[in-house]
């Protein structure tokens, strides 16, 4: 039985999409920032009462749409969610028609996963969508591209089993790069793709540079880093589209879950050690304001989308 689809972050080839489209649905989209560009919340409709499903998606830079997009699927016996982020193009990435190269990749991933039979294993099915962006720009077509100019994204997609009474009873995960997913049990939250990206020499040496060269221009950030992460030994797991073999995060989540998030790195985690916020809302109307903080002269961008699946009505966690 196909499932019903929203989808925010482009178009989607199905023409039978249109009417569950959440991009026909903007009347219902709540602007949560505080200051600066947009971050769009969306309550998604289900057919399936007792789960509530939001989404936010946003960007920093007010001169281009979000390179980051999330879809979410759902089906009688589970739901089907992933949130992409397109790895900020270089001046070499191409475009395909209007679309950057990030953003393609990002709806590309979206594109297979929601092709996918609803019972197909999530890590073979990123594995497909390596070999799709690499067959369009690897070296066989793009022999002058480095693999960080290429169209590439990273990805955290989850198949969520929900038991007879409506709950999430198990949940399979797959993960590209650096996107999260967080799940809460009881009052405890977890970090479930806990493997670095990069290991430890690479990941540490990028930050040493990172901190002292605040103010560099992207491009010289990223000439940097073609000599620093070039090499896929270096790397614990792959953006899509990078490399000619991804290493893809696979892992299931047993039991019964209060809460899943999904979150794209630019939502930056990284500052909450012990679990997401307490309020998703809070959290991201603030993350603008601590942005233009950190980078007042909007040199640097981050994109977010999350995807936050609960039980009922939330009383707590990143909601």
């Amino acid at each position: 039985m196909p499932g019903s689809i929203a989808a925010v972050g482009g178009p989607l080839s199905d023409p039978h999409l249109r009417e569950a489209s959440w991009l026909e649905l903007d009347r219902d989209a709540v602007n949560i920032a505080s200051t600066g560009p947009p971050i769009w919340r969306w309550t998604v409709p289900l057919r399936r009462s007792g789960l509530v499903v939001e989404a936010y998606r946003g960007t920093f830079d007010e001169h281009r749409e979000s390179q980051d997009a999330v879809l979410v699927m759902e089906y009688p016996d589970r739901l089907i969610l992933a949130v992409a982020d397109g790895a900020t193009p270089t001046h070499r990435t191409p475009n395909i028609g209007d679309i950057d190269g990030a953003q393609y990749a990002a709806f590309a991933v979206l594109e297979q996963i929601r092709a996918a039979p609803p019972d197909a294993h999530l890590g073979r099915v990123l594995h497909t969508v390596n070999c799709i962006l690499l067959d369009r720009f690897g070296h066989g077509r793009h022999a002058d591209l480095h693999p960080r100019d290429r169209p590439q994204a990273a990805v955290v997609a989850a198949s969520i089993r929900l038991s007879s009474e409506g709950g999430l009873d198990h949940v399979q995960l797959a993960r590209a790069a650096d996107c999260e997913a967080w799940v809460r049990r009881r009052s405890a939250w977890s970090l479930e793709t806990s493997t670095p990206m990069l290991t430890e020499g690479p990941r540490l040496a990028l930050a040493r540079w990172d901190d002292a060269n605040p103010d560099a221009p992207y491009e010289e950030r990223i000439a940097h880093e073609h000599g620093l992460v070039g090499d896929r030994s270096r790397w614990n797991v792959t953006a899509l589209g990078r490399f000619d073999r991804a290493k893809i995060e696979s892992l299931d989540v047993a039991g019964e879950l209060d809460e899943l998030v999904l979150v794209t790195d630019g939502a930056d985690c990284a500052r909450f050690a012990a679990a997401p916020p307490s309020s998703a809302r809070g959290w991201l109307a603030g993350l603008r304001q601590s942005e233009a903080a950190r980078y007042p002269d909007a040199g640097r961008h981050a994109d977010v989308a999350m995807l936050h699946v609960a039980k009922g009505r939330r009383s707590s966690g990143p909601g």
